[in-house]
């Protein structure tokens, strides 16, 4: 919490820090609450008592505490529980095409050029997999090779 007040040195009231304050220390401090002489801190001052009580004396707000009460899971009563759950790599499973079932239709499989294209791209993958010489490398290559057959899949659609 930030004060709005401005900067005012306790020990003589002008607008400058406490510690950059000139004053000697054979000098009279002067409160800036009541003017009298002592620092602007002094706790038994009677105007920075009132201000103090003042506030003290002011009831504090409760804060709610976060319990099923106050805070219901709303997610819990808006998520209806007989939904199947899809994972995602079923979901991935069901956009790659199948292979054909005849001759014919696997010849016209193996011309399509987005298919060879996604084939030449993941034996490219593999081999640079094979070759890497850290983990983190064939890691890379491995998210690479990923990122490829979720991009194919996606195309396909």
């Amino acid at each position: 919490m930030f004060c709005s007040n401005p900067t005012r040195c306790v020990k003589c009231g002008l607008p400058h820090r406490s510690n950059e304050c000139a004053m000697k220390p054979d000098e009279q401090p002067k409160c800036i609450f009541c003017g009298e002489n002592h620092v602007s801190s002094y706790r038994g001052c009677k105007e920075y008592q009132r201000r103090f009580e003042r506030k003290k004396s002011q009831p504090q707000q409760q804060v709610p505490t976060f319990n099923e009460e106050n805070f219901p899971n709303k997610l819990q009563a808006a998520t209806p529980r007989n939904v199947p759950l899809t994972l995602y790599s079923e979901k991935l499973k069901s956009n790659i095409p199948q292979p054909p079932e005849n001759l014919q239709d696997a010849v016209s499989w193996i011309k399509d050029e987005k298919i060879n294209a996604f084939l030449s791209t993941v034996i490219s993958i593999i081999g640079r997999i094979k070759q890497a010489k850290t983990s983190a490398e064939k890691l890379q290559y491995g998210f690479e090779a990923a990122m490829t057959l979720i991009k194919f899949a996606e195309d396909e659609n």
